[in-house]
């Protein structure tokens, strides 16, 4: 009986502009482009649209990553969800969670 196949690494990229973190783990974080995101995620491409997401020239940091977005669970609950966080001040480089009661 062969091994099963050994699956390859999440593909990460330091020229990406949207940073993914799943878990609070480094090693879970990955940095990848906008541009396939939106062509193969319907929830990417309505997020990163400029009606969500805002014009990225806008912004004045010098810091590659326009989007970042994080992996949230509830207490109990097995699946989570995919939280984008804003730029709250573009000139201190913070950045804030994006709650849907903010939409």
């Amino acid at each position: 009986m062969q091994d099963p196949p050994k699956s390859k690494p999440f593909p990460s990229f330091d020229d990406g502009d949207v940073e993914i973190r799943l878990s609070t783990n480094v090693k879970h974080t990955y940095q990848v482009h906008s541009l396939v995101l939106g062509l193969h995620s319907p929830f990417f491409k309505a997020s990163l649209s400029k009606r969500w997401a805002g014009d990225p020239d806008a912004a004045s940091s010098s810091d590659p990553i326009l989007w970042r977005y994080e992996l949230r669970f509830k207490d109990g609950q097995a699946e989570g969800i995919c939280v984008r966080k804003v730029q709250a001040d573009t000139r201190l480089g913070s950045w804030d969670m994006l709650t849907m009661e903010q939409l």
